[in-house]
């Protein structure tokens, strides 16, 4: 036992040098346990600290932290496109594996490692996702937003407190229903998680639409409870246009689109709060690449955080952390958008194809 103990003990403290001083990664600062063990990252994701955490280590080390003895978190917006663009040959890495759904002969495509699987299977799909064929189908789900407003405007008249996070889940499930399946799970209708699938969700589909619009909804939402000079210059667009009849009873998207101030909450909404707040790493191609000015080895994981480079001061000003709706009507708009629709891109519906 004394000899298995010493020989665990040596190979530590090999393994701790080598991390430390003569890995590839070694140049690059980061956490002590992160540089020697994935224990570290593990940990931290699994309590729901990733996009804090990560946005403290990149003001404390810079744009390139090492979050694992063989992976780096980026923080250059330049590197998205470097990283994510199709046929990068930045491949997934085994992530995205616990994801993958435990019933189907094949992966779906969020969990598929295998670039010309997905390559193929993008090409049968990807026209489905576009904006234009997503507008053809929004009287679909008319039903759904019907459900909700009405459900609202009950607890309304009886003084009943709701929990928006809890609706807006089952309205994203309902409207899920209403476009694969033509029919409407029941949540709405039944105000409750139907059939227990909600909280089945991550052994169901671990990846599904429904959770990260909802994501979406409530970040709007939360900022604009939170902000009433917001909540009250988005409520008072609306009105006006309502009172010119520009608005359909059921709130159309080339309508919506024409109310800056609206889609400024929207986007400002998710800009503070992206549906996914964690890296996608992908591994670096043999043969290495450079990346923000560094030159990495195959192999290597790599990622970018859209919660951090969301909040880049040098691209969204000083007030970064703060929801301001305004920076989206500024004429520098234009180019904060490019960087924060380049983030969202792997996991927009437009540009499923992407990812």
């Amino acid at each position: 036992m004394a000899i298995l103990f010493l020989f665990f003990t040596g190979y530590c403290l090999v393994w701790i040098v080598y991390a430390r001083r003569f890995h590839s990664l070694a140049k690059f600062p980061g956490p002590f346990l992160a540089s020697i063990t994935r224990l570290w990252l593990v940990i931290d994701v699994a309590r729901g600290r990733s996009e804090e955490t990560q946005r403290r280590l990149h003001r404390i080390y810079g744009p390139i932290v090492r979050i694992a003895p063989d992976e780096v978190a980026i923080a250059d917006p330049e590197a998205i496109k470097t990283i994510y663009a199709a046929h990068s040959g930045f491949i997934k890495t085994d992530f995205y594996l616990p994801f993958r759904a435990t019933w189907g002969r094949y992966p779906d495509a969020f969990t598929n490692l295998d670039e010309h699987q997905h390559a193929d299977r993008r090409r049968i799909v990807s026209s489905s996702y576009s904006m234009s064929n997503i507008v053809k189908i929004e009287h679909e789900i008319d039903r759904c937003v019907q459900a909700l407003v009405e459900k609202f405007a009950q607890c309304a008249k009886n003084d009943v407190s709701v929990d928006l996070s809890e609706w807006i889940q089952w309205y994203t499930f309902d409207v899920v229903g209403e476009l694969f399946f033509s029919c409407m799970f029941g949540f709405l209708d039944g105000a409750y998680d139907y059939g227990g699938y909600i909280g089945a969700l991550n052994l169901l589909i671990p990846i599904a639409g429904s959770d990260t619009t909802a994501a979406a909804i409530r970040a709007i939402l939360y900022h604009l409870m939170r902000t009433p000079s917001a909540y009250a210059k988005v409520t008072d667009e609306i009105d006006t246009a309502r009172k010119k009849n520009r608005l359909s009873e059921n709130v159309q998207y080339r309508e919506a689109v024409r109310l800056p101030y609206l889609v400024a909450c929207c986007k400002e909404g998710m800009r503070l709060h992206p549906s996914v707040g964690m890296t996608l790493p992908r591994c670096v191609p043999s043969g290495g690449c450079v990346i923000a000015g560094e030159m990495f080895p195959g192999g290597t994981r790599v990622g970018v955080n859209a919660a951090v480079v969301q909040r880049d001061r040098r691209i969204f000003g000083e007030d970064a952390d703060s929801f301001v709706p305004e920076r989206w009507l500024r004429k520098d708009a234009a180019r904060m958008e490019r960087y924060m629709f380049a983030v969202c891109n792997p996991v927009s519906m437009e540009l499923f194809s992407q990812h």
